[in-house]
C-alpha cells in the first residue's frame, strides 16, 4: 500500500502547517464517501478534503472543493452539529500508524469551551472516520461496528486505538544480517513493503529524507519521495495533497465517467452482433423458400386448387396455406426469398459496421488505461457517440504532439499513444510508402517506420506494436504490417480505424533489453 504510516507521517504534517488553527466555517458531504471541510483564517480559505473509499483513501489539502455534488447523510449532519464553528487547533498521528487525530476546541452552551476529536483511520478495505468527545467517548461514526470479539465502534463507548504487535522503527535498528526484503514491513509500524524493500536496498535514514512525491505515469504507483527505479517514467509534485487530489479527481471519479460509457457502448455493440447474426441465420433459412415456390410451380398439380401441403417428385412434404391456392402460395415463398436476400445485404453491412464500432471502443477501452491525467483526446473522441462531459478543458494543449518518436539506425518509428494520436500519424505524418505495424486483431498503438524496411526495423517497429498494445504481457503476439498506401480508411470512423488491403504477418517476442536501450539512446523514459 502506498499510503502507508511515513506517508501520513508527512501528509500529517503538511497539512497541519496549512490549516492550522484554522476555523471550520462548513462541512459538506460532496459524495457518499468524500466529506470537505471549509477552513477559514484572515481571508484565507482551503479545503480539508476526506476521502474514505478505496481507492486512494486519505485526507489532503485543496484551494477549491474538488466536485460540487453534494450529498447528506446522519453523519453528515451530526458532524455539523458537533464541529461547525469550532477551531482546529492540533493534528497528531497515532504511533507513525495510519490514524490520524484532528482535535478541535469550541464553546457549548452548557459546558462552556471544550475540545472535540475527529479520527480518521486509513486501513486499506477497513478506513473511517469517527468523531468523539474530550474523554474519547464515540459521539459518530462513518462506519458502526458491534463485535463481541474485538474492538466495537459504537456512540457512547470508549474509542480504542487499533492494538499492534508491531515496533516503532530507529535507524540503529537497521539489520545487516536480515535477508528478507519485506522484514521491515512485518516487524515495523508505518513500514509498507514498498518501503520495505527500499530500506532493504538502500538502509537510508527514512526520518530525514526529504519530501519529493512521486508518481509513476504508467501506473497508480505513487509514494512521498521517489523510491522507484531511475528509468521509470515519472510525474513530480510540489505536494502530497496535489498529488492526492490528481490521483482522485483523474483516476477516482472522472475516469469511472468514461469507463462506464464505454463499456455501456460496448455492450450495446455485442449485443446488436447477437440480434444480426440470428437475423442473419433466419434471412439464410429462408433462402430455400425460392425452392419450395419451384417445386409448386413443377408439382404437375392444379395451381388453382387449396391444399394445406403436398409431397414433391423427391418425396418432400411442402406446407401450405390452405386459404390460399398453390399459384399464391408459390408467390408467397418467391416474396419472402426475395425479402431474405435483400435483408442479407443489409445485415451484412450491419454486421460490417457493428464489429468496426465495436473495435474502435476496444480501442477506446485500451486507451483509457493508459490515460494518466489528460482525457481531453478521449473525450473529444467519445463525444461523437454521445458523451456529455462539464469538465474543464485546456484549450490550448496540442493534442497530437504526444506521439513518441524514436530514432534508430538513421530509421524513425513514430507511435500513437491513443486513437486521435493514431489518426494523426497515418493522416499528417504518414507517406504512402511509409511501413505500418500494428497487433493483430487486438487493440493496440499504431507504428510507423519512415526508413528502410530491413530485418532489423521489422523486428523493432513489431516489438514496438506489440509492446503498446493490450497483448504487452503475453509472450508471443502476431504483428500485422503493411506499407501505408495499403490502408484503407473505414467510413464514418476516426482514421486510426483502417482496413488493410494488402499485408504480411510476423510473430514477435519483445526484447527489453533492447528496446530500454533504443529509448535510453533517444533520451526517453522506458517502463
Amino acid at each position: 500500500m502506498a499510503i502507508d504510516g511515513f506517508f501520513i507521517k508527512n501528509l500529517t504534517n503538511e497539512v497541519k502547517l496549512s490549516i492550522n488553527n484554522y476555523r471550520l466555517e462548513k462541512i459538506e458531504q460532496l459524495t457518499d464517501d468524500i466529506f470537505s471541510f471549509s477552513m477559514y483564517l484572515k481571508g484565507d480559505r482551503q479545503f480539508l478534503t476526506f476521502k474514505l473509499k478505496p481507492p486512494h483513501a486519505s485526507f489532503f489539502i485543496t484551494k477549491n472543493k474538488i466536485y460540487q455534488t453534494q450529498y447528506e447523510s446522519n453523519f453528515f449532519n451530526n458532524l455539523k452539529r458537533n464541529l461547525q464553528g469550532y477551531r482546529l487547533i492540533d493534528i497528531n498521528q497515532h504511533n507513525l500508524d495510519r490514524v490520524v487525530i484532528f482535535k478541535f476546541n469550541g464553546v457549548d452552551l452548557l459546558k462552556g469551551e471544550i475540545n472535540k476529536y475527529l479520527i480518521i483511520e486509513l486501513m486499506g478495505r477497513y478506513n473511517n472516520l469517527i468523531l468523539t468527545n474530550d474523554d474519547y467517548l464515540i459521539i459518530d461514526a462513518y462506519i458502526k461496528n458491534l463485535s463481541h470479539h474485538s474492538r466495537s465502534i459504537v456512540n457512547n463507548i470508549k474509542y480504542e486505538f487499533f492494538p499492534s504487535n508491531k515496533s516503532l522503527f530507529k535507524v540503529e535498528l537497521y539489520n545487516q544480517n536480515n535477508y528478507d526484503p519485506t522484514y521491515y514491513s512485518k516487524n515495523f509500524v508505518g513500514i509498507s513493503p514498498l518501503l520495505s524493500k527500499y530500506m532493504f536496498n538502500k538502509q537510508i535514514d527514512i526520518f530525514s529524507e526529504p519530501l519529493k512525491p512521486t508518481k509513476l505515469t504508467r501506473s497508480n504507483k505513487f509514494y512521498w519521495f521517489d523510491l522507484f527505479l531511475e528509468d521509470k517514467e515519472k510525474v513530480y509534485y510540489n505536494s502530497l495533497s496535489k498529488m492526492i487530489e490528481k490521483l482522485i479527481t483523474n483516476k477516482g471519479v472522472n475516469k469511472s465517467k468514461y469507463e462506464t460509457f464505454i463499456d455501456k457502448e460496448i455492450k450495446k455493440l455485442s449485443n446488436k452482433l447477437v440480434y444480426l447474426k440470428n437475423d442473419l441465420d433466419n434471412a439464410e433459412n429462408n433462402l430455400k423458400l425460392k425452392d419450395y415456390g419451384n417445386y409448386i410451380y413443377s408439382s404437375g398439380l392444379d395451381l388453382n386448387q387449396n391444399l394445406s401441403e403436398f409431397k414433391t417428385y423427391d418425396n418432400k412434404i411442402i406446407k401450405l396455406d390452405s386459404s390460399k391456392t398453390m399459384i399464391e402460395n408459390a408467390q408467397d415463398y418467391f416474396n419472402k426469398y426475395s425479402k431474405a436476400k435483400r435483408a442479407i445485404t443489409y445485415i451484412n453491412e450491419q454486421l460490417l459496421e457493428t464489429n468496426n464500432l465495436l473495435n474502435l471502443f476496444n480501442q477506446f477501452k485500451y486507451d483509457l488505461i493508459n490515460i494518466t491525467d489528460d482525457f481531453d483526446e478521449l473525450e473529444d473522441e467519445l463525444k461523437k457517440f454521445g458523451f456529455k462531459s462539464r469538465r474543464k478543458r485546456n484549450h490550448n494543449k496540442n493534442k497530437t504532439n504526444n506521439y513518441l518518436k524514436i530514432k534508430y539506425l538513421n530509421n524513425t518509428f513514430y507511435v500513437g499513444k491513443n486513437s486521435r494520436q493514431n489518426s494523426y500519424i497515418i493522416d499528417d505524418l504518414s507517406n504512402r510508402n511509409d511501413y505500418w505495424f500494428h497487433i493483430k486483431d487486438i487493440p493496440g498503438s499504431h507504428v510507423l517506420l519512415k526508413g528502410d524496411l530491413t530485418d532489423d526495423t521489422l523486428k523493432i517497429g513489431a516489438m514496438l506494436a506489440k509492446y503498446y498494445s493490450k497483448e504487452k504481457d503475453t509472450p508471443v503476439s502476431t504483428i500485422s504490417y503493411t506499407q501505408r498506401k495499403y490502408l484503407k480508411k473505414i467510413p464514418k470512423l476516426p482514421a486510426s480505424q483502417v482496413i488493410l488491403t494488402k499485408f504480411e504477418t510476423i510473430n514477435i517476442k519483445v526484447d527489453t533489453t533492447l528496446l530500454k536501450e533504443i529509448f535510453i539512446a533517444n533520451k526517453l523514459k522506458f517502463s
